[in-house]
Formats: C-alpha cells, structure tokens, sequence
C-alpha cells in the first residue's frame, strides 16, 4: 500500500492514516492479538483464518521440493510481487535446469503493460501482452506441460 501511496511523491493526512490503520491490523494479525469473529479488524477487511493460512505458506520452498518444470514470469512494474521477492525466487531456483524464469520489464502483475507511472493499478481492459502468451505458449510446448501437471506433486 505505501508504494501506491507514494506514487506521486506526497502522502496526504488520509492516506497516512489508512496506511498507520493498515499497519496496525497486520501487527494485530502476526502477534496473534486479532479476533476471529471481526473481518473490519483485519488488513483488507479478510477474516484471520484467511491470514493465518497465508502465514503457513512457504511458495518458494514448496517450489523448491518440486520435480517437475516450473515456469516463474514476473512483471518488472509489479505491485504485488517486488523486486526483493523475485531476488529470492530467482535465487532459490537458480540451479534448477527444469526452473524457467522470465522477467518483464514493461509489465504489471496481471501480465498487462503499465505505463512508467506504474505505482498506478493496471488498466482493467488491458490485455496481457503478446510476448508474455508466446512465451508462456513456447513453454508449454517444450516441456510438455500442462499435460504432465497432475504428475507434479509435493
């Protein structure tokens, strides 16, 4: 939420308190202080079962345990998925022969091209772009996959 907040340079009084409100839901979440029975208490307003589910996963060291081909694409104007967590994905699977990752500069995180204001959302009618299908396409016609995906299990 602060890098959007940020996105033009000032954070304004409500903007400051949402993201203060914000913070302190999440420290309520990940010090076990939150109540189930009131979503409003949680960040995003999701119910903490929600959170604490998310918190017992671990996507990059699932992925590592994986045998099967992975293929990992990530927008270089994700808001969602930042740099620093590409870093560790790239990292924990650098010496996978079977990992492909791609990156995309001009790409948000729903595969759409984002203008350099990218802080900004994504254009909701945009279309994922050409390149990331073609690729995601050559993928798939090189590893066989989605044919063999049932057979890549934990």
């Amino acid at each position: 939420m602060r890098r959007s907040i940020l996105a033009d340079g000032t954070i304004t009084e409500e903007e400051q308190r949402a993201q203060t409100a914000l913070e302190r839901k999440i420290t309520h979440v990940e010090r076990g202080e939150a109540s189930l029975s009131s979503p409003e208490q949680m960040p995003f307003d999701l119910p903490l079962a929600y959170w604490l589910s998310v918190k017992e996963v671990n996507a990059v060291g699932d992925a590592v345990k994986l045998t099967c081909a992975i293929l990992l694409l990530h927008g270089g104007r994700d808001n969602q998925v930042i740099d620093q967590d590409w870093a560790i994905w790239k990292a924990a699977l650098v010496r996978r022969a079977n990992a492909t990752l791609k990156r995309y500069e001009s790409l948000g995180h729903l595969g759409i091209a984002v203008d350099a204001g990218w802080l900004a959302n994504e254009i909701p009618n945009g279309h994922v772009d050409s390149v990331l299908i073609g690729d995601v396409a050559e993928w798939i016609t090189q590893t066989g996959t989605p044919s063999g995906i049932a057979e890549c299990a934990l």
